[in-house]
């Protein structure tokens, strides 16, 4: 059967981005964390063309790097755009308005964060230590020195377990919160084998 549309030709077509992340780039590094300054670096970069657009004027070098800075100053204060914009109205002078606002509604450190940790996760040849079902033990809060006992219900390829903890109230069916989500090196055996 001929078919007129072949998805292989089409993502062929599609120019792809440069990983930001090399294979090597997280060898020997620890888990990148939002507050990472690359993160942070490149979600600026993802959206400096669309707020270089906003702006309606074209902007030298030292003008461009000026405004990289004053994103980065934002990022860490906010994730709404409504927020980001007033915090840059008010620190920076910006003349912020509604298109703005939606500009930054979108920026976001997930996405970019969620790539870091896989190419973490590739470099380091990392693997969940632990299967579902296994009973483990894992602190409420990072800065927490008491553990909460529970059971790993799923592993996540991002690198995380999702833990039942019956004394926080999870559910296994039905409404309610099922687990928490931990990063792998977070968890350890409730009793590991001697």
């Amino acid at each position: 059967m001929d078919h007129l549309f072949d998805p292989e030709d089409y993502t062929q077509a599609i120019p792809k981005k440069e990983d930001p992340f090399p294979p090597g780039y997280f060898k020997g590094k620890p888990r990148p964390d939002r507050d990472n300054e690359d993160i942070k670096r490149l979600v600026v970069e993802e959206c400096m063309e669309d707020v270089l657009e906003w702006f309606n004027e074209e902007k030298d070098e030292e003008e461009q790097e000026e405004i990289r800075e004053q994103l980065l100053d934002v990022l860490d204060d906010f994730s709404d755009g409504y927020e980001m914009a007033k915090t840059l109205e008010d620190r920076h002078f910006w003349d912020a308005n509604s298109s703005l606002v939606e500009l930054l509604d979108g920026v976001s450190s997930h996405e970019v964060h969620g790539k870091a940790v896989l190419a973490w996760i590739r470099d380091n040849d990392v693997k969940p230590k632990l299967a579902v079902g296994a009973q483990v033990k894992v602190k409420k809060w990072s800065h927490d020195k008491d553990t909460l006992d529970g059971e790993i219900i799923k592993i996540s390829e991002d690198g995380r377990y999702t833990v039942f903890i019956p004394s926080q109230g999870h559910v296994r069916s039905g409404c309610g919160t099922h687990g928490q989500i931990f990063d792998w090196e977070e968890v350890e055996a409730l009793n590991p084998a001697a």
